[in-house]
């Protein structure tokens, strides 16, 4: 069985976006630089030119897709609470 995304599986334009309830998404890189390109292509994608092949050791995935993100650090209030007030 092939991937859902198509050609788009194996293209070096491809990142993978996820999102907290475990959806993966296409993102066609070229869309940022070529409005003839959606950023989300419905898929399979069957033909498309602007396919260029991955190199076999390119991350498919973002940092960002594949990384929790890190709980922050409570921020300090920008100004003293003004005494006297609620």
């Amino acid at each position: 069985m092939g991937s859902p995304f198509g050609l788009c599986a194996g293209c070096a334009h491809q990142r993978l976006i996820a999102n907290t309830r475990g959806s993966r998404f296409s993102l066609c890189e070229r869309s940022f630089v070529d409005p003839r390109y959606a950023k989300y292509p419905r898929t399979p994608v069957l033909e498309c030119g602007g396919y260029e092949p991955r190199e076999p050791s390119e991350p498919r995935e973002s940092r960002e897709s594949r990384e929790s993100p890190e709980p922050s650090e409570p921020s300090e209030p920008s100004e003293p609470p003004v005494e006297g007030t609620k």
